[in-house]
């Protein structure tokens, strides 16, 4: 009897050491292309009261400038600078840093903030979700 609680003791251990040693490569993030917001990035996810499906957008930034394709076409270009208080959903949060991003294409141009975050190969944008502006999630192609 105290062989068999040894010998199940033993291949428990062995078991556990297994699973410990598993190859994990698949499950770690990939690695990152880039850092910051400047590059270009593939829309992946779009949240909001809008019909289901992600359309094809690309985005391009620099460091204060972005532009948005949809199907090859520009749709939308201008400037970004960062504040300090978005405000989303027609209220100031102070405590909300975030971008405010001036459309150019349209006459008179066009402002909407964003929350924004980045996170190796992800772009997150919010522009006020709780009120049914869309949450945007883009995956950096370069």
């Amino acid at each position: 009897m105290k062989f068999s609680f040894c010998l199940r003791l033993l291949w428990a251990a062995l078991a556990g050491f297994g699973l410990l040693s598993c190859d994990t490569s698949d499950d770690a993030a990939p690695e990152a292309v880039g850092t910051g917001l400047p590059g270009t990035w593939q829309l992946v996810k779009l949240e909001c009261e809008c019909l289901p499906g992600v359309p094809p957008e690309t985005a391009e930034f620099t460091d204060s400038t972005f532009a948005v394709y949809s199907n090859g076409q520009l749709t939308a270009r201008g400037s970004y600078t960062a504040v300090p208080g978005i405000i989303t959903c027609g209220t100031t949060n102070n405590s909300t840093p975030g971008l405010r991003f001036t459309e150019k294409l349209t006459t008179p141009f066009f402002r909407h903030d964003a929350q924004v975050t980045v996170q190796g190969n992800t772009l997150v944008l919010d522009y006020g979700l709780p009120c049914d502006y869309p949450r945007k999630t883009y995956r950096r192609l370069r």
